[in-house]
């Protein structure tokens, strides 16, 4: 989705390079699939450059009769015949192994992001690849993903400047079912018959694959009076297939209605095999349609799409090769969304998006005095020096977990400025400082000598290693043990003790790092935590590496700054601060014909309001109790609300340098002190601290 937005952002400042956009669109969704690769990526990329010039010497290679060593296979030994190709290969061979050296690199340091090289390389094995084969694997899915979904998008966009009044129908559907105040998703998929019937011309109108691939017939086929030898090439033509008038009458016009039955629903009973059949079927067809239809969707909802009448459209100009993709066109695009650019960066912030968008008026209520919730910015002051803005809550974020709200940021100049680098660190204190270390570097691991002859400590570091290791396959290949039991759906405790973790691990690293990063006590950090779910925390926060740690960031001002801003775009009357919700109920509308109910607030006051919508951001036992003061709750609504588990945290801001490890050159952001033997007996009692 994120993609699909900066597509359409890409449209909005460079619209004349829409096939260039097309292409890095789709160099970014397989990138990330195929390799891993979340930062963002260019067309200009020298590696997606060479991919591209690869994938299309392999569409001209692929052409029938593009060799004459396809028909004369002996040619291939006259010297010097296939020399051209023979350095193509060479040159993919080593392109393809580049891109996984560098995902075995960032396994090795583990900041390798699950992907489909991470799944080859953990089972190569068992799928009997040599390294040349698993390269090209990969390589493959990246050239054959990229170029058909290049190839598409610019189709959608031919289509929609020459038929206007089609393109018209299609967005009205979009104003009707997703309005102009957000983006459509995939959510809205079934409700968008328009843009899906929409799709399915474009694929017929102008296949991605005119000619369809090589198929070979594995046995004598008798066929209307033929018959196919076995070992006989065929290639089914997709151009001719969706040109049959008796299946696509009046094929050469373009008629998405054709595609939707009696009920205006999609025909079950008329296909067209864009990505291909049998057993050469394309096995990233689910997600090259994803693709095409968010982008088909977004890019119909914010433009309205002109041909330039000066640069009339070919529409049969479409390059020659095993993949079609059209030579450049002349369109115009027109946005039709009203701040087009602050809606598309504000999709995941929806109070701001509501309220400064759209034509709602959004209300706030928030039960405690001041707003931003676990957002909590204090002035400390200390005696003789200035003030320090200190959260208590929200404190620091980074560009990989956190791309979205830096976003956010980003929108507003004044916030940009007061990102600052920080720093996340680590450090334990036991028993009064009986056993202590921290994790800035070796010194600081053994601040306390005598533990360098420890062999429990060494243990502890060999079970840190081994743990970030096994961690990360466990996200990645969730299959069955000898026992028949998945380690992904046992507890965190069921997980240690299988694979033999030491008690000082479990005692000293783990249950103290997880009470540390959610500020709870360590006695309440219980072992029946499924491993899943806390490793993947552990994964998406980089705590499963001991290099190449994310850059931190943190606010000058706190998070109080990025909420002001937030609660500067309401009014002063639509923001209730100290007003609890008691109930919450659905009521019939009162004057309302196009809406059947509404919701009910009653505040503990006693004031009732009525709203079209509410959104509770809040935690689920408060849901509950408002939803159940308010009439109850439904069987599924109380299954889900009532598997969440809370416990009451406490936050003290203090300067006491006491509370630090004795090493003199502990300098970590987040301590944590606690008292006990064992996590097993539930002995240990502590705090976490962040200083």
């Amino acid at each position: 989705m994120q993609n699909a937005r900066n597509f359409v952002l890409d449209l909005l400042d460079e619209p004349d390079k829409f096939i260039d956009h097309a292409k890095r669109y789709a160099a970014s969704v397989i990138m990330s699939l195929t390799y891993g690769k979340m930062t963002p990526t260019s067309y200009s990329d020298p590696e997606v450059k060479q991919i591209n010039l690869l994938v299309e010497r392999l569409g001209s290679a692929m052409r029938p009769g593009a060799h004459l060593v396809d028909s004369y296979p002996f040619l291939k030994y006259i010297p010097g015949f296939t020399s051209e190709l023979k350095k193509w290969h060479k040159e993919e061979l080593e392109l393809f192994s580049s891109q996984i050296r560098g995902v075995k690199e960032r396994l090795a340091k583990n900041e390798a992001y699950p992907c489909f090289a991470t799944t080859l390389l953990e089972r190569q094995e068992e799928f009997g690849l040599n390294d040349d084969e698993l390269a090209y694997l990969a390589g493959s899915m990246f050239g054959a993903g990229s170029d058909t979904t290049a190839g598409v998008l610019p189709i959608v966009i031919m289509a929609a400047a020459r038929h206007p009044q089609i393109q018209a129908r299609v967005q009205a559907q979009l104003d009707k079912v997703v309005g102009r105040d957000r983006l459509p998703t995939f959510e809205d998929w079934e409700k968008l018959t328009e843009v899906a019937t929409y799709v399915q011309e474009v694929y017929r109108w102008r296949p991605v694959t005119p000619l369809g691939f090589a198929h070979r017939a594995t046995k004598d086929v008798a066929w209307n009076g033929y018959v196919i030898p076995a070992g006989t090439e065929v290639l089914a033509c997709h151009w001719a297939i969706a040109r049959d008038p008796d299946v696509f009458p009046d094929p050469e016009a373009f008629k998405p209605e054709r595609w939707l039955d009696e009920k205006g629903q999609l025909r079950e009973d008329l296909k067209f095999f864009n990505w291909g059949f049998g057993r050469r079927i394309c096995p990233g067809l689910h997600v090259a349609e994803r693709s095409v239809f968010i982008n088909t969707a977004l890019t119909l909802w914010a433009f309205e799409i002109h041909e330039d009448p000066a640069h009339p459209i070919d529409t049969f100009a479409i390059k020659d090769g095993a993949l079609a993709h059209p030579y450049p066109f002349v369109v115009r695009f027109k946005p039709r969304i009203p701040n087009l650019r602050e809606k598309i960066l504000a999709h995941n912030e929806p109070l701001q998006l509501l309220n400064e968008y759209t034509d709602h008026e959004v209300h706030l209520f928030e039960a405690d005095s001041r707003p931003g919730g676990h957002a909590n910015t204090v002035t400390y002051s200390p005696p003789g020096k200035e003030d320090a803005e200190v959260d208590t809550g929200f404190i620091v974020f980074n560009p990989s977990t956190y791309p979205n709200f830096i976003s956010f940021l980003k929108m507003h100049p004044d916030l940009a400025k007061r990102i600052l680098p920080t720093e996340m660190t680590f450090s334990v204190s036991r028993d009064g400082g009986a056993f202590e270390w921290a994790g800035n570097n070796l010194l600081s691991v053994f601040c306390q000598p005598s533990r360098l002859l420890d062999p429990n400590m060494w243990r502890l570091l060999y079970d840190v290693l081994r743990f970030n290791a096994n961690a990360q396959r466990l996200l990645l290949n969730f299959k069955f043990s000898k026992g028949g039991t998945r380690d992904g759906e046992l507890s965190i405790g069921e997980y240690l003790q299988k694979h033999g973790y030491s008690d000082w691990f479990r005692d000293n690293y783990l249950i103290p790092m997880t009470a540390a990063i959610w500020s709870t006590p360590p006695d309440k950090c219980a072992l029946d935590f499924p491993a899943r779910t806390l490793i993947q925390f552990m994964f998406n926060h980089h705590l499963l590496q001991i290099t190449g740690k994310p850059s931190w960031l943190t606010l000058r001002g706190g998070s109080r700054t990025y909420v002001k801003k937030i609660i500067a775009s309401l009014p002063a009357s639509q923001v209730h601060l100290s007003t609890p919700i008691r109930a919450a109920r659905t009521v019939p509308t009162l004057g309302d014909s196009q809406r059947d109910s509404q919701v009910l607030l009653e505040t503990a006051s006693g004031d009732n309001l009525r709203f079209d919508e509410v959104i509770m951001a809040c935690h689920t036992d408060t849901t509950v109790d408002i939803l159940n003061a308010g009439g109850g709750m439904s069987a599924e609504e109380t299954r889900i609300l009532g598997k969440f588990k809370w416990n009451r945290n406490e936050a003290v801001l203090h300067r006491d340098e006491r509370v630090r490890t004795s090493d003199k050159h502990d300098r970590t952001t987040t301590h944590i002190l606690f008292h006990g033997s064992s996590c097993q007996s539930q002995n240990l009692r502590g705090r976490a601290g962040t200083t």
